[in-house]
């Protein structure tokens, strides 16, 4: 798999059972052998917190963080993570730091699209969303801003069930 340098949505739709967990993983593997970077999205998935995004728990899996973790080591990973990517600096780390402790302000829009864009330019960064066809209105609408901008690096993989034309559109 050859990462290109372009923004991209790509949608995979397939019925439930028909693997697309298994997918999201395999790509997931092939894109960090490539030298990127991937980030898995369960937008099925009920959030906690104030966070409606599904973006923490994707941070957090990528991190292999659990709740059992004090604020210091969620830290300590996400700074790792972010030096091992290259990708320093507070208008990345700030945010992303933000969304994984849920007792402050969720970071807006504008802050986290800013955040992804930086860290997809320091390192080619897909983000694999899972269960699309569930995803909330702000998250689609993080995608849309972050696809919109072709410069990043970044890429976007949709995978669900009958995944809404309107979402598809918005998307391309």
């Amino acid at each position: 798999m050859e990462l290109q340098t372009q923004s991209v949505c790509l949608a995979v739709e397939a019925a439930p059972g028909q693997g697309r967990t298994t997918l999201a993983t395999a790509l997931a593997k092939r894109i960090e052998a490539s030298g990127g970077v991937s980030l898995y999205i369960p937008a099925g998935r009920p959030c906690l917190g104030p966070e409606p995004l599904g973006l923490a728990t994707g941070l957090e899996i990528k991190l292999g963080l659990g709740f059992a973790e004090e604020p210091n080591q969620r830290a300590a990973r996400l700074d790792a993570f972010l030096a091992a990517m290259g990708a320093t600096g507070p208008q990345i780390r700030q945010p992303l730091l933000d969304m994984l402790f849920t007792s402050t302000n969720a970071p807006g829009l504008s802050e986290l699209g800013n955040a992804l864009t930086q860290l997809a330019k320091a390192h080619p960064l897909t983000l694999l969303i899972d269960d699309a066809d569930a995803a909330t209105v702000q998250l689609i609408e993080l995608l849309a801003r972050l696809c919109a901008e072709a410069e990043s690096g970044l890429r976007v993989i949709l995978l669900g069930k009958n995944l809404p034309e309107a979402t598809l559109r918005r998307l391309s």
